[in-house]
C-alpha cells in the first residue's frame, strides 16, 4: 500500500507541477501521507523519547528539503535529465544501510536496482531520439 500511495502522489505531483509551486506540492505530499498513515499509526503508537523526537524532526526536515529540491528540479529541467539523479537514491540507501546498519543488499535489491537503472537509461535514450529532428 505504501508503494501505491507513493506512486499516486508522484503522478499527482507531475500534474501539479504545471500549476502549483514546489512548496505547494511538498505540502500536499506530506499532508496526504499524514492522513493515510493516521489510522495505522494509532494501532501501533509508542510515545517517542526526546532523542527520537529530535531524530524524527531532523528526518522530517530532510524529507521536506529533498522533496522541494526534487519538485524544483522537475519544474526547471527535462524529466530525462532530472530523473536519473533521483535514481541515485537507491545507491545512497544501499550505502547508508551498509554503513549504519550493517545491511548488505541482497540479490533482489541488486536485481531491482539494475532493472530500474536500465529502464531509466532506456527511456532517456528513447526520449532523446524522439526530440532529435529527422536527418535527411
Amino acid at each position: 500500500l505504501a508503494g501505491l500511495d507513493d506512486e499516486l502522489h508522484r503522478g499527482r505531483g507531475f500534474i501539479l507541477l504545471r500549476h502549483d509551486s514546489s512548496d505547494t506540492i511538498a505540502f500536499y505530499l506530506f499532508a496526504f501521507h499524514i492522513l493515510y498513515s493516521f489510522v495505522p499509526m494509532l494501532l501501533v503508537w509508542v510515545t517517542p523519547t526526546l532523542e527520537e523526537v529530535l531524530w524524527l524532526v531532523l528526518l522530517g526536515w530532510l524529507g521536506m528539503v529533498i522533496q522541494r529540491a526534487f519538485n524544483r528540479a522537475m519544474a526547471v529541467a527535462d524529466a530525462t535529465v532530472a530523473l536519473p539523479f533521483n535514481f541515485t537514491r537507491l545507491i545512497w540507501a544501499a550505502f547508508f544501510g551498509w554503513v549504519f546498519f550493517a545491511e548488505f543488499p541482497d540479490f533482489w535489491t541488486w536485481t531491482g536496482g539494475i532493472v530500474i537503472f536500465a529502464s531509466s537509461i532506456w527511456l532517456a535514450r528513447i526520449s532523446s531520439r524522439r526530440r532529435k529532428p529527422a536527418q535527411t
